[in-house]
């Protein structure tokens, strides 16, 4: 069957760096290099990611100043849904889950006051799709992020920015009993212009909540998420 792939360049900032790609489904070699990423971050990983019928495929750059937490990271930690010609992205959500979490009242967890504010100390970790190879009847894919266990009991906050150059992204809530807070950000014109506010963080998504937020003609788009589990929120990055 005929394919499209998509391509998108990346750019180094100051000098220039080794370029390091990790193919996670076949083999995994935890060897890191310095990062080759639009994200100002030190070290990244590739990861190839397929859907649940090997049909549609993408390549996404894991990056972090932190490279004991990319070793973390496997092709396993991340759900592609391929999204077909002709249906939105909850109808692809739907068909991908079976039935999405559609419980309608708040819990105690979800009204828990947290302080939104970020963690100057905490780490963050960088995600952007660099190609996909998609099947003709796919329009696009979404990811659902199923982040790795560090170790770490405590229920701690966790940071990622993720990266796109469309102009739309889709931050979708997709687990009840996990909070999300979000923020949307865009540089207009290119990799040097500043971060502009779409949506300031943090918004809290609501239960199944949605939001599609972007800027026509911008550079790059930032989503930056806050959440404590993984296998909360589903991206989605399109024109």
């Amino acid at each position: 069957m005929k394919k499209k792939s998509l391509f998108f360049s990346t750019l180094f900032i100051g000098v220039a760096f080794s370029t390091l790609l990790f193919n996670s489904c076949e083999k995994e070699d935890n060897a890191l290099e310095p990062a080759n990423t639009d994200a100002n971050v030190t070290y990244s990983k590739d990861v190839q990611l397929y859907d649940k019928a090997g049909e549609n495929s993408v390549i996404m750059r894991v990056s972090s100043d932190d490279q004991s937490l990319l070793k973390l990271y496997t092709s396993d930690n991340f759900e592609i849904i391929p999204i077909k010609n002709g249906q939105n992205l909850d109808e692809a959500l739907v068909e991908h889950y079976g039935e999405i979490n559609s419980i309608g009242a708040d819990s105690a967890e979800n009204l828990e006051d947290e302080t939104p504010n970020l963690d100057e100390n905490a780490q963050v970790i960088a995600f952007q799709i660099i190609s996909k190879d998609l099947d003709d009847g796919v329009d696009n894919i979404a990811v659902n992020y199923v982040h790795p266990d560090d170790g770490d009991e405590r229920a701690k906050w966790r940071y990622y920015d993720h990266y796109g150059y469309e102009d739309y992204v889709t931050i979708t809530r997709v687990n009840f009993w996990r909070r999300v807070y979000c923020g949307v950000y865009y540089q207009a014109s290119s990799p040097f212009s500043t971060w502009s506010t779409i949506v300031g963080t943090w918004y809290k998504l609501s239960n199944n909540e949605q939001i599609n937020k972007g800027e026509v003609g911008s550079y790059r788009l930032k989503a930056r998420i806050k959440t404590k589990k993984s296998s909360a929120y589903t991206i989605e990055f399109d024109d």
